[in-house]
């Protein structure tokens, strides 16, 4: 099994991360592509990341990806072509490709998700899809089969899913758009309206993580963005309150799906999550007393995941490691 060329990929609207079995190795870059004159392209991943907000108008940089859908799927086969041969130089006989993907996706969905393993190289049976909820619960150690009720809340970059799994099934996953990026957006806003100073988003992100909290704090930063009266660069302090108000924007979505679902599901269920306390995982789980902040607004305990954004990966990991897991994959051939 270990000699096989199998890989999991999670495509994510900020990171592409790939799983290698024969090297058991997670390589994870940005999910980003600069393109110049709309064909040629110049960089992908972290380079292209690189280039974000610096770049001159004839260079477009993106990701593929957007709220956890495909958006081009040629862009996107491109940048998994490229990300595959920098995690193994090489894709060996035969490769297997498991995607982690969203629940309820309309077949056209699924289809982009095989369309850009197609253009990295892969033979269409020979890529499956995953529910991205089966992944981290199995990440999570949660018992699939067995559990009477487990909710997993992934705060993601543009998307927070929102699943309850219970005997076996997932009986109900819902997307909340907002997430890391959308709380950079709102960090950017916020400071414009405030100060008449424009930042970019990856400035805001640098600040969310060097002084976001959920909780009231002093921090601040000094940061260097474009006045927008005098159109010349300029100072601004960017407070710790300034910072978590924009966020508690964007959370109280997340955290309001969440705590709207736990009153609409069977009490009986509702129970044993409330019990076994809700999962908060994903790449914005790491904001500082985050846990704390959906458990207020919940009312129920809350379980922070220490893998954070590597939770979904490493139930890839999971699955392609043991056959007897090879039974959540699918294909849209097979009628799901």
């Amino acid at each position: 099994m270990l000699n096989q060329t199998v890989y999991g990929v999670d495509f994510g609207s900020d990171a592409a991360k790939i799983y290698s079995l024969r090297k058991d190795r997670i390589t994870a870059e940005k999910n980003m592509i600069a393109v110049k004159d709309g064909e040629q392209v110049i960089a992908v991943g972290n380079q292209a990341y690189e280039m974000l907000e610096k770049n001159p108008p004839d260079i477009d940089v993106s990701t593929p990806v957007v709220d956890g859908m495909i958006s081009d799927a040629d862009r996107g086969g491109f940048v998994l072509d490229k990300l595959l041969m920098r995690a193994e130089a090489g894709r060996g006989i035969s490769p297997i490709l498991y995607f982690s993907a969203p629940l309820n996706m309309s077949r056209i969905e699924k289809k982009a998700f095989c369309e850009i393993g197609l253009i990295a190289g892969f033979r269409q049976n020979h890529i499956y899809l995953i529910d991205q909820p089966l992944c981290d619960a199995l990440s999570l150690g949660i018992p699939i089969q067995r559990t009477k009720g487990s909710m997993i809340v992934n705060v993601g970059a543009q998307h927070t899913v929102i699943s309850v799994i219970s005997g076996g099934q997932i009986i109900i996953s819902e997307r909340v758009l907002t997430g890391g990026k959308r709380i950079d957006e709102a960090i950017c806003d916020r400071v414009r309206r405030m100060t008449n100073v424009l930042i970019g988003t990856r400035t805001a992100g640098r600040v969310k993580h060097a002084i976001a909290d959920c909780f009231e704090t002093d921090d601040a930063r000094r940061m260097i963005g474009m006045d927008t009266l005098s159109g010349v660069p300029g100072e601004v302090i960017v407070t710790a309150d300034i910072v978590r108000e924009a966020m508690l924007s964007e959370l109280e979505k997340a955290a309001g799906e969440a705590k709207r679902i736990l009153t609409r599901i069977p009490p009986q269920i509702a129970g044993y999550i409330r019990a076994e306390g809700i999962h908060l995982t994903g790449g914005t789980a790491r904001i500082a007393h985050i846990a704390d902040y959906f458990r207020s607004v919940c009312g129920a305990a809350v379980n922070l995941s220490p893998a954070f954004e590597f939770e979904t990966i490493n139930g890839l990991r999971e699955i392609a490691g043991h056959k007897a897991l090879h039974k959540l994959a699918y294909t849209i051939g097979n009628g799901k």
